[in-house]
């Protein structure tokens, strides 16, 4: 991989994280309730088929990256 293709790389992970986190900033939940927010985190985690758990709790995710 050439420094161009490393310069491209790097600049569509940065658009990637910050849709995702202005996604998250939409989602307006608050505390330790966070429904909507787990769901998105899911979503997005299937899509990268990304293995994860809920076991630790309701609104828990441990993902195995």
């Amino acid at each position: 991989m050439n420094r161009i293709d490393l310069k491209y790389d790097a600049e569509a992970r940065q658009a990637f994280l910050q849709a995702c986190r202005r996604k998250l900033h939409r989602i307006p939940e608050v505390g330790f309730e966070l429904p909507e927010t787990c769901a998105a985190v899911e979503q997005e985690l299937d899509r990268m088929n990304v293995t994860y758990t809920r076991d630790f709790g309701p609104y828990s995710i441990v993902a195995e990256i």
